[in-house]
């Protein structure tokens, strides 16, 4: 939606807050049904659900592609959403299940390095192909390639032998200890507010920098190439906290760096020079990167399995509940100040709210440990 935003506003009419929404509708529905899907995922099973999901995915891909109006628009951006969170939720727990007590942070590191692609390959190939073919083409694009992915989890994935093999509970737990809630509901916003940083970041920096000079293309590819980095960077992120031992090291030093790059974006655009713009989209993916797989695994391998997908499900609500408000946020900045630079700086604030709730949430679980 990200790529195709200026055609549609041209198109339909709409101002920058009423494309932000629909950037964020996609994730609303997280809100609501990463809980339920989490308990969903626990009574069904992850193949059924992740499959379910998948499903929805093309579904709300297509009803897009038809949409002549912002509220079809809207309506296929949630149902969408509502199958792409489903999935979200079912790939963590089913990655968990495979990767607990071994190298969990490379493992979520990779997983999470598919989302930095696709956006790079979004930035990339969308919006020559908007203009080309019409933004409805970019949604039938999506629409099956999420038909591809319900037929590789079909066929592919198998759950791990000692997790197939284990006794069928009666029934799943829905509710969890007090503790849980607390640290899971830090988490959960952390990452809410990061992600939500990266959002706007994607979304507006675009925006930036065609009002700084620099043509829709050469700006797409320049942010494209950054971002793809960032294939590589999470898993090294991840890599890099299990092997060294210092988890907390790699999420701070790479949220506080992301901060302090994000925001000095806008000068580098000032310049007007490509080089300098490049290099710094370089080091807000490299270093933005970093923290992501610690902020995942932490939480995750605190959940005994019998939990794992109610309290992934607590997790994602709060994470969901960020992407969905960030963007609509940062649409309103840019019409309020009249500069996409609002939003870009809005990155680093929520940057820093990230790490203040790590912080928190890191004191909190060592108090289990005292006497």
């Amino acid at each position: 939606m990200a790529s195709v935003a200026p055609a549609l506003t041209r198109e339909l009419g709409i101002d920058q807050a009423a494309a932000g929404t629909l950037i964020g509708l996609y994730w609303v529905s997280g809100v609501f049904i990463a809980l339920p899907g989490g308990w969903l995922g626990q009574r069904f099973g992850d193949k059924r659900m992740a499959l379910a999901g998948g499903i929805l995915v093309v579904a709300g891909g297509l009803l897009c592609a038809g949409g002549e109006s912002y509220a079809t628009l809207a309506a296929g951006r949630a149902v969408a959403g509502l199958g792409g969170i489903v999935m979200n939720i079912m790939a963590v727990k089913m990655l968990t299940d495979w990767f607990a007590g071994r190298e969990l942070g490379f493992a979520m590191g990779t997983l999470f390095g598919s989302f930095p692609l696709g956006i790079a390959l979004a930035l990339a190939i969308q919006a020559p192909l908007a203009a080309a073919a019409g933004w409805p083409a970019v949604m039938l694009t999506t629409a099956a390639l999420g038909a591809v992915v319900v037929a590789a989890i079909g066929l592919v994935y198998r759950a791990p032998a000692a997790l197939a093999a284990a006794p069928k509970r009666a029934a799943p737990h829905v509710f969890l200890p007090r503790r849980e809630f607390v640290l899971l509901s830090l988490a959960g916003i952390g990452v809410a507010l990061y992600n939500g940083a990266f959002l706007v970041y994607v979304s507006y920096a675009p925006m930036l920098l065609v009002a700084s000079g620099f043509a829709v293309v050469e700006a797409g590819l320049v942010l494209a190439a950054a971002s793809a980095i960032s294939t590589f960077t999470l898993p090294l992120g991840g890599h890099l906290a299990d092997r060294s031992g210092r988890p907390r090291a790699v999420l701070f030093g790479g949220a506080l760096a992301f901060c302090a790059c994000v925001a000095l974006l806008p000068a580098a655009a000032a310049t007007q020079s490509l080089l300098a713009v490049a290099i710094a989209a370089a080091l807000i993916s490299i270093l933005g990167s970093m923290p992501v797989s610690p902020m995942v695994a932490l939480p995750a391998a605190a959940l005994p399995a019998e939990r794992r997908a109610v309290g992934l499900g607590l997790f994602y609500t709060w994470f969901y509940f960020g992407a969905a408000v960030s963007p609509a946020l940062g649409g309103w900045l840019y019409d309020l100040a009249g500069t996409p630079a609002a939003p870009v700086y809005l990155n680093a604030v929520l940057g820093l709210a990230t790490v203040a709730l790590y912080v928190a949430f890191i004191r909190l679980g060592q108090q289990k440990r005292r006497p």
